[in-house]
């Protein structure tokens, strides 16, 4: 049985709950296209994050890492086509850290691309009338770290992996117009795991 590992955050900036952390737990266990999902949550905390999902990699040894959280003010699923080489944090992380306008790894790429079917999945998500597009990168908060971190560690192997946003969850947050019920979120992220 192969396996795929999937990350969520926990919550953060005031939410009470972040749908990426509830999916991740609802699908730790489940068989998706011959796969077993092991579902994992990270802190929303710059460089321990990532460590926890590189120790998880180690630790699995899966074919195929997604790691997802949210983009509240996106409506639709955005696999990210670019893991950028940079940290610029708009809020402070939950351990009250706020780096500013650095490189990742110093030694690094600029930017690293995804390695997972990212035309595939959008068409079988529109395929199923769920809204998705590609989104050229991730940004520059803890999201982006951990993609970066993930794609550097993963360059060269055989291991697929890349990060996909989801918009957040309307019972989660009720006054975003953008939000999504969970549901939809999690039948998204099951189709995203399937064309994986």
């Amino acid at each position: 049985m192969t396996t795929v590992l999937l990350s969520g955050f926990e919550a953060f900036d005031g939410d009470a709950r972040n749908p990426s952390a509830e999916i991740a737990i609802q699908l730790d266990g489940e068989r998706i296209a011959s796969r077993r999902v092991v579902g994992i949550v990270l802190p929303v905390e710059f460089g321990r994050a990532a460590r926890q999902l590189l120790r998880s990699i180690e630790h699995e040894r899966p074919d195929i890492v997604i790691a997802t959280g949210i983009a509240a003010s996106r409506g639709a699923i955005t696999p990210e086509r670019f893991a950028l080489n940079f940290v610029d944090a708009r809020i402070a992380d939950n351990a009250g850290r706020t780096p500013r306008a650095r490189s990742i790894i110093r030694s690094a790429p600029l930017a690293l691309p995804s390695t997972l079917r990212i035309s595939r999945m959008l068409d079988a998500l529109g395929a199923a009338k769920l809204p998705a597009e590609a989104s050229l990168s991730a940004g520059s908060y803890v999201c982006n770290e951990v993609y970066f971190r993930l794609q550097h560690a993963l360059s060269g192997s055989e291991i697929r992996s890349g990060f996909v946003h989801l918009p957040h969850a309307r019972e989660m947050a009720p006054g975003n117009t953008s939000a999504w019920p969970f549901q939809a979120l999690l039948t998204a992220v099951r189709e995203v795991l399937a064309v994986a």
